[in-house]
């Protein structure tokens, strides 16, 4: 399901010109460059139907936008709601945004923003 969401956000031009090709799942996180996309999915859910299952998951998926600049985040942020809200194809029923978060990481001077999705897909 990862994968669905860092495609549809590489697609994005404009998304390119923010991170380029920085957008990757934490387990990559590692030694990267910023700016950058992080995803991680943080849970699911199976959907049933009085007892039948409707061949859908429902996807708990928080993305992180890291940078070197408080507004490089807020612009990178923006951009990825802007994608990914409402998103609809043959794999993703749904796309939703919930809510944001920013941090700094002081010691390094990072600044990053993570969003929050539940994301509905087809199995």
């Amino acid at each position: 399901m990862i994968h669905y969401l860092i495609t549809e956000l590489e697609a994005d031009a404009q998304m390119s010109s923010l991170v380029g090709d920085n957008i990757f799942t934490l387990s990559r996180l590692q030694d990267q460059n910023v700016p950058c996309l992080v995803l991680q999915m943080t849970g699911s859910s199976e959907n049933e139907s009085k007892g039948f299952h409707l061949n859908l998951v429902t996807c708990f998926v928080e993305i992180t936008a890291i940078t070197e600049s408080p507004a490089d985040a807020w612009r990178i942020a923006l951009r990825t709601v802007k994608v990914l809200n409402g998103k609809k194809n043959d794999n993703i029923i749904s796309s939703q945004f919930n809510q944001w978060a920013s941090d700094v990481f002081e010691a390094d001077e990072l600044f990053s923003i993570t969003m929050t999705f539940t994301v509905q897909i087809k199995i």
